[in-house]
């Protein structure tokens, strides 16, 4: 190589070295975390099904149904006992919240808002009222307070919802928006890898 070619590369290594010690722009992560927006999923959050918002952090720990079907007494004298009742069943959502936020929220069922929705149907609102809003063991439906500072985790909260058989075959998408006192937090959680109990 000539030494003129030579002149030439030694800016070039220059500048290749300078861009190497020079951090470039922050580039986000990927992933599908939940967002206010309401992004499914979260890469940014563990273990699933989770999702991240306004400073706080979602964990869905289970699905249970809860059959609410009656039976009437079996007749010994005919032998026959009359079908369940066509009621609506209750499936009870578990999760925990964690306020990874520098200030105190508190967790209110009567502010904040959950939705469930089965498959492609539309979403169906936590049932905290009706008549149908206690657990079998007289839980109230209604489960969903707690008090958060910041750092802190939340003990295992519920909510219920009211559905019928063709819903219960699910699969499930939890919805949340809990009211933070600015912006809500929340977001849609894709709840397909887990199991109803």
């Amino acid at each position: 190589m000539s030494w003129s070619g030579r002149a030439a590369l030694f800016p070039l290594l220059g500048i290749s070295l300078l861009l190497a010690a020079c951090p470039g722009p922050a580039v986000a992560p990927t992933g599908t975390a939940t967002n206010a927006t309401g992004t499914p999923g979260s890469a940014s959050c563990s273990p699933q099904p989770c999702g991240t918002s306004g400073g706080l952090a979602l964990y869905v720990t289970g699905l249970i149904h809860v059959s609410t079907q009656t039976f009437a007494p079996c007749d010994p004298a005919q032998q026959v006992c009359p079908d369940a009742s066509p009621t609506p069943d209750l499936v009870e959502v578990t999760f925990t919240v964690t306020n990874n936020d520098s200030a105190a929220h508190e967790l209110s069922g009567s502010l904040d808002l959950y939705k469930l929705q089965p498959g492609n149907g539309a979403s169906i609102t936590d049932n905290d009222v009706s008549s149908l809003g206690v657990l079998p063991d007289g839980t109230p439906c209604r489960g969903d307070d707690s008090s958060l500072q910041p750092g802190t985790h939340s003990p295992t909260l519920h909510t219920c919802f009211l559905l019928n058989d063709a819903q219960l075959a699910g699969p499930f998408k939890f919805i949340w928006e809990i009211d933070t006192g600015n912006a809500p937090a929340g977001g849609t959680i894709d709840l397909s890898g887990l199991t109803i109990q």
